[in-house]
């Protein structure tokens, strides 16, 4: 039986498809020398000693539904998180101008992370490597890359734990830059994955639920508004 996650990259296969039939791969290289100039992804992580924050635009989700329904969301992604597959869609982010992408373990094959991998940074991108499942771990910080991220919902049934990164955090590298993405909602939250390590979360649900979306970020950050 296929999960949602398979359904999900079944509709994002013919998505592709639909896209570079009307706008070719040649089509967006050209158009690549227009682009905006790449910025420094890992470096606007890890540039604090507090615990940097990745405020995922989106007006709904898989699991939750519609979360805001009066939102626009901007025209220049800075990490493009979408279920990556293919080169194109590569070209699509950087044409956008985004500095980043997300690559997750669960939906590539161990050669196509690391060809889309060296795709993305042949495009002056870095890439946000996500993981959910622990055997994918090793796999992962084996391919090089420096941002990794772990995911605490399943993306096959979508429950989620925040402790699934306290769990797994010890077995990633120093090195690299751990970012601990969903069921994040507060600032204690925040504190419990900073004493294991973290370095960035990735909040979208909480945000987009917020009455005042600034305030929020400001609990989080530990700031009084």
């Amino acid at each position: 039986m296929s999960t949602v996650l398979d359904k999900i990259v079944a509709s994002k296969r013919q998505e592709i498809e639909n896209s570079r039939r009307a706008i070719s791969n040649a089509e967006l290289e050209r158009r690549l020398a227009q682009a905006p100039p790449v910025r420094d992804f890992r470096a606007c992580l890890e540039q604090s000693p507090e615990v940097a924050v990745i405020a995922e635009v989106k007006k709904a989700s898989p699991s939750a539904g519609v979360l805001r329904a009066d939102f626009d969301p901007v025209a220049l992604p800075v990490l493009r998180k979408d279920f990556i597959l293919d080169r194109y869609q590569l070209l699509e982010a950087r044409v956008a101008g985004a500095d980043a992408v997300l690559l997750i373990a669960e939906i590539l094959e161990p050669a196509e992370l690391v060809e889309l991998l060296k795709e993305t940074h042949a495009l002056g991108m870095q890439a946000l490597l996500e993981l959910y499942d622990k055997e994918n771990l090793a796999r992962v910080v084996g391919s090089g890359g420096k941002i990794i991220g772990i995911n605490n919902r399943d993306l096959r049934s979508f429950v989620t734990r925040l402790e699934h990164t306290l769990e797994l955090a010890t077995k990633v590298p120093k090195d690299r830059c751990l970012v601990s993405e969903s069921g994040i909602r507060s600032r204690e939250d925040v504190v419990r994955l900073q004493a294991v390590g973290v370095k960035a979360v990735l909040i979208g649900e909480t945000f987009m639920r917020a009455p005042d979306i600034g305030s929020k970020l400001a609990e989080l950050r530990g700031q009084s508004v």
